[in-house]
């Protein structure tokens, strides 16, 4: 083999190294950006829910919850004292029914309603999903949804609880 041939065969290898190792380093640079992007985004994710949440003076009567003059209560807290409410298809739907009829879509996040006539309820104010979401998940009819859908806004409960204020009907004793 003469020194020309050997000279050719180390360039070649030089050069293939070269490659090899840009290779390298651009499969260790994505792994890196892979790594720190992951971090972040599972960071975000694990992040308490950034929602401005606050408590105001809403009044207790769920017509004036739907009404159009009322301000933007989104994601706001609200108390409902003494209203009617009545179950849904689902075990953790209900309509919460004011006094003069207006009903308003509640899920209840918690435990179930307490069966009385009259129940006090804590909840955030929440938009309303799409249709589909509504009539698959909570289980509601097509014409339930889009009235709700009208509306543009349910009651995410924390906690529903029997009024005490209001007289419950006792169960009669078995004998």
């Amino acid at each position: 083999m003469d020194f020309a041939r050997i000279e050719q065969l180390r360039d070649e290898l030089l050069q293939n190294r070269r490659l090899a190792i840009t290779a390298g380093l651009v499969v260790v640079a994505f792994w890196i950006v892979t790594l720190v992007g992951g971090y972040f985004l599972v960071r975000h994710a694990l992040a308490p829910d950034n929602a401005n949440v606050r408590s105001v003076n809403t009044p207790t009567q769920v017509g004036l919850l739907l009404n159009d003059s009322m301000p933007d209560l989104i994601n706001h807290i609200v108390y409902f004292n003494d209203v009617k409410i009545e179950s849904g298809p689902s075990d953790d739907v209900y309509f919460a029914t004011g006094a003069k009829g207006a009903r308003v879509l509640v899920i209840a996040t918690g435990h179930n309603a307490p069966d009385a006539a009259a129940v006090d309820i804590q909840g955030t104010v929440r938009p309303v999903p799409p249709v589909t979401t509504m009539t698959k998940k909570w289980k509601l009819t097509k014409a339930e949804a889009q009235k709700i859908k009208e509306d543009g806004i349910y009651i995410e409960a924390e906690d529903i609880r029997a009024d005490r204020s209001v007289a419950q009907p006792r169960l009669a004793a078995k004998k």
